[in-house]
Protein backbone atom coordinates (compact mmCIF):
# COMPACT_ATOMS: atom_id res chain seq x y z
CA UNK A 1 0.00 0.00 0.00
CA UNK A 2 1.31 3.75 -0.68
CA UNK A 3 1.04 6.18 2.13
CA UNK A 4 -2.20 7.31 0.60
CA UNK A 5 -4.03 3.91 1.40
CA UNK A 6 -1.77 3.82 4.68
CA UNK A 7 -3.72 7.03 5.98
CA UNK A 8 -7.25 5.92 4.40
CA UNK A 9 -6.70 2.61 6.46
CA UNK A 10 -5.22 4.36 9.97
CA UNK A 11 -8.20 6.63 9.66
CA UNK A 12 -10.95 3.91 10.24
CA UNK A 13 -13.29 5.17 13.00
CA UNK A 14 -13.28 1.72 14.51
CA UNK A 15 -9.59 1.17 14.86
CA UNK A 16 -10.06 4.47 17.44
CA UNK A 17 -10.88 1.30 19.58
CA UNK A 18 -7.39 -0.20 19.26
CA UNK A 19 -6.31 3.10 21.36
CA UNK A 20 -8.01 2.12 24.11
CA UNK A 21 -7.27 -1.67 24.29
CA UNK A 22 -3.29 -0.53 23.63
CA UNK A 23 -3.82 1.60 27.17
CA UNK A 24 -6.26 -0.77 28.99
CA UNK A 25 -4.71 -4.29 28.81
CA UNK A 26 -1.94 -3.71 31.12
CA UNK A 27 -4.24 -2.15 33.75
CA UNK A 28 -6.17 -4.97 33.16
CA UNK A 29 -2.96 -7.42 33.42
CA UNK A 30 -2.01 -5.86 36.66
CA UNK A 31 -5.79 -6.40 37.84
CA UNK A 32 -5.75 -9.97 36.80
CA UNK A 33 -2.33 -10.81 38.72
CA UNK A 34 -4.35 -9.51 41.56
CA UNK A 35 -6.72 -11.91 40.94
CA UNK A 36 -4.46 -14.82 40.46
CA UNK A 37 -3.00 -14.87 43.79
CA UNK A 38 -6.97 -14.77 45.78
CA UNK A 39 -7.84 -17.49 42.29
CA UNK A 40 -5.30 -19.23 41.41
CA UNK A 41 -5.96 -18.77 37.89
CA UNK A 42 -5.30 -16.93 34.76
CA UNK A 43 -8.53 -14.99 33.72
CA UNK A 44 -7.36 -12.84 31.12
CA UNK A 45 -8.67 -14.00 27.45
CA UNK A 46 -6.40 -14.86 25.00
CA UNK A 47 -9.01 -12.31 22.53
CA UNK A 48 -7.87 -9.56 24.54
CA UNK A 49 -3.70 -10.45 24.45
CA UNK A 50 -4.01 -10.61 20.25
CA UNK A 51 -5.81 -7.38 20.41
CA UNK A 52 -3.17 -5.51 22.12
CA UNK A 53 -0.72 -6.83 19.90
CA UNK A 54 -2.48 -5.83 17.01
CA UNK A 55 -2.97 -2.21 18.49
CA UNK A 56 0.58 -2.13 19.15
CA UNK A 57 1.82 -2.87 15.56
CA UNK A 58 -1.13 -0.27 14.42
CA UNK A 59 0.22 2.00 17.31
CA UNK A 60 3.85 1.45 15.51
CA UNK A 61 2.30 2.35 12.20
CA UNK A 62 1.06 5.33 13.09
CA UNK A 63 4.02 6.58 14.27
CA UNK A 64 5.74 5.92 11.54
CA UNK A 65 2.82 7.42 9.21
CA UNK A 66 3.23 10.99 11.48
CA UNK A 67 6.88 11.10 11.08
CA UNK A 68 7.69 9.81 7.41
CA UNK A 69 4.68 10.65 5.38
CA UNK A 70 5.09 14.02 3.54
CA UNK A 71 3.04 16.72 4.70
CA UNK A 72 1.18 16.80 1.53
CA UNK A 73 -0.67 13.47 1.63
CA UNK A 74 -1.46 14.09 5.45
CA UNK A 75 -2.83 17.10 5.04
CA UNK A 76 -5.33 16.45 1.20
CA UNK A 77 -7.71 14.06 1.45
CA UNK A 78 -7.06 13.44 -2.34
CA UNK A 79 -5.06 14.15 -5.31
CA UNK A 80 -8.04 16.02 -6.53
CA UNK A 81 -8.30 18.48 -2.95
CA UNK A 82 -4.70 19.01 -3.56
CA UNK A 83 -4.75 20.35 -7.03
CA UNK A 84 -7.77 22.71 -6.28
CA UNK A 85 -5.78 24.08 -3.53
CA UNK A 86 -2.21 24.53 -5.17
CA UNK A 87 -3.37 25.23 -8.90
CA UNK A 88 -4.19 28.85 -8.16
CA UNK A 89 -1.21 29.99 -6.56
CA UNK A 90 0.84 28.13 -9.16
CA UNK A 91 -0.97 29.84 -12.18
CA UNK A 92 0.06 33.41 -10.97
CA UNK A 93 3.67 32.39 -10.04
CA UNK A 94 6.89 31.81 -11.43
CA UNK A 95 5.91 33.73 -14.83
CA UNK A 96 9.69 33.29 -16.07
CA UNK A 97 9.77 29.63 -16.20
CA UNK A 98 6.15 29.04 -17.34
CA UNK A 99 7.65 28.19 -21.07
CA UNK A 100 10.01 25.49 -18.93
CA UNK A 101 6.77 24.27 -17.68
CA UNK A 102 5.02 23.55 -20.83
CA UNK A 103 7.40 22.38 -22.37
CA UNK A 104 7.93 20.21 -19.62
CA UNK A 105 5.24 18.95 -19.16
CA UNK A 106 3.21 18.76 -22.34
CA UNK A 107 1.41 14.93 -22.86
CA UNK A 108 2.55 13.22 -26.23
CA UNK A 109 -0.99 13.66 -28.00
CA UNK A 110 0.58 17.80 -27.63
CA UNK A 111 3.34 16.94 -29.83
CA UNK A 112 2.26 19.45 -32.51
CA UNK A 113 1.62 22.38 -29.72
CA UNK A 114 5.09 21.47 -29.08
CA UNK A 115 7.02 21.52 -32.06
CA UNK A 116 4.89 25.44 -32.39
CA UNK A 117 6.69 26.47 -29.33
CA UNK A 118 9.84 25.09 -30.39
CA UNK A 119 9.41 26.82 -34.05
CA UNK A 120 8.16 30.08 -32.67
CA UNK A 121 11.30 29.98 -29.91
CA UNK A 122 13.45 29.38 -33.12
CA UNK A 123 12.27 32.49 -35.02
CA UNK A 124 12.21 34.38 -31.94
CA UNK A 125 15.78 34.26 -31.12
CA UNK A 126 16.69 34.35 -35.20
CA UNK A 127 14.70 37.48 -35.51
CA UNK A 128 15.83 41.11 -35.40
CA UNK A 129 13.27 44.13 -36.68
CA UNK A 130 11.19 44.79 -33.17
CA UNK A 131 7.97 44.86 -34.40
CA UNK A 132 7.78 41.05 -35.83
CA UNK A 133 9.74 39.90 -32.98
CA UNK A 134 7.27 41.55 -30.76
CA UNK A 135 4.42 39.82 -32.79
CA UNK A 136 5.92 36.32 -32.14
CA UNK A 137 6.46 36.99 -28.83
CA UNK A 138 2.62 37.60 -28.10
CA UNK A 139 1.93 34.56 -30.14
CA UNK A 140 4.05 32.37 -28.08
CA UNK A 141 2.67 33.78 -25.02
CA UNK A 142 -0.76 33.03 -26.22
CA UNK A 143 -0.49 29.58 -26.64
CA UNK A 144 1.61 29.67 -23.28
CA UNK A 145 -1.47 31.06 -21.64
CA UNK A 146 -3.70 28.17 -23.02
CA UNK A 147 -1.40 24.96 -22.51
CA UNK A 148 -0.16 26.32 -19.14
CA UNK A 149 -2.95 25.62 -16.50
CA UNK A 150 -3.27 21.74 -18.25
CA UNK A 151 0.68 21.31 -17.67
CA UNK A 152 0.65 23.16 -13.97
CA UNK A 153 -2.56 20.44 -13.00
CA UNK A 154 -0.05 17.40 -14.94
CA UNK A 155 2.84 18.84 -13.01
CA UNK A 156 0.71 18.42 -9.13
CA UNK A 157 -0.74 15.19 -10.07
CA UNK A 158 3.25 13.68 -10.52
CA UNK A 159 4.25 15.61 -7.44
CA UNK A 160 1.18 14.09 -5.86
CA UNK A 161 2.42 10.12 -7.07
CA UNK A 162 6.06 11.00 -5.84
CA UNK A 163 4.60 11.64 -2.27
CA UNK A 164 3.15 8.58 -2.38
CA UNK A 165 5.89 6.16 -1.86
CA UNK A 166 8.81 8.83 -0.47
CA UNK A 167 10.14 7.23 2.15
CA UNK A 168 10.41 3.97 0.80
CA UNK A 169 11.82 1.82 3.50
CA UNK A 170 9.32 3.56 6.45
CA UNK A 171 6.20 2.36 4.08
CA UNK A 172 7.36 -0.89 3.96
CA UNK A 173 8.03 -0.89 7.43
CA UNK A 174 4.52 0.49 8.07
CA UNK A 175 2.88 -2.06 5.60
CA UNK A 176 4.72 -5.13 7.74
CA UNK A 177 3.17 -3.58 11.45
CA UNK A 178 -0.27 -3.45 9.46
CA UNK A 179 0.33 -7.01 8.10
CA UNK A 180 0.97 -8.28 11.39
CA UNK A 181 -2.13 -6.06 13.17
CA UNK A 182 -4.47 -7.94 10.06
CA UNK A 183 -3.24 -11.27 10.82
CA UNK A 184 -3.69 -11.18 14.66
CA UNK A 185 -7.28 -9.65 14.43
CA UNK A 186 -8.11 -12.48 11.72
CA UNK A 187 -7.00 -15.01 14.13
CA UNK A 188 -8.91 -14.00 16.56
CA UNK A 189 -12.37 -13.88 14.52
CA UNK A 190 -11.13 -16.89 12.87
CA UNK A 191 -11.01 -18.78 16.09
CA UNK A 192 -14.02 -16.69 17.57
CA UNK A 193 -16.32 -18.10 14.48
CA UNK A 194 -14.83 -21.81 14.51
CA UNK A 195 -15.78 -21.93 18.39
CA UNK A 196 -19.13 -20.69 17.37
CA UNK A 197 -19.56 -23.01 14.61
CA UNK A 198 -18.30 -26.06 16.88
CA UNK A 199 -20.58 -24.89 19.85
CA UNK A 200 -23.63 -24.71 17.44
CA UNK A 201 -22.90 -28.29 15.91
CA UNK A 202 -22.76 -29.50 19.47
CA UNK A 203 -25.76 -28.31 20.33
CA UNK A 204 -27.67 -29.93 17.72
CA UNK A 205 -26.09 -32.93 18.20
CA UNK A 206 -26.96 -33.16 21.99
CA UNK A 207 -30.46 -31.91 21.36
CA UNK A 208 -31.87 -33.45 18.05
Amino acid sequence: MNWSKVKALLNYKVLSISYIILAGVPLLIDFNKKIEEYFGKNTLPETLICFFFASVFLGAALVLYKMRCDEVIQNYKDVGEYVNKELPGLLISHPDKKKQIVITHLSESQKESLDKIADLDRRIRAETRPNLKSQLERELQQILDELYPGCVQRHLKKKWESFLTLNTISLVACNVFIAFAIVLIGYVFYFRIEKVILYTQDHYATHP
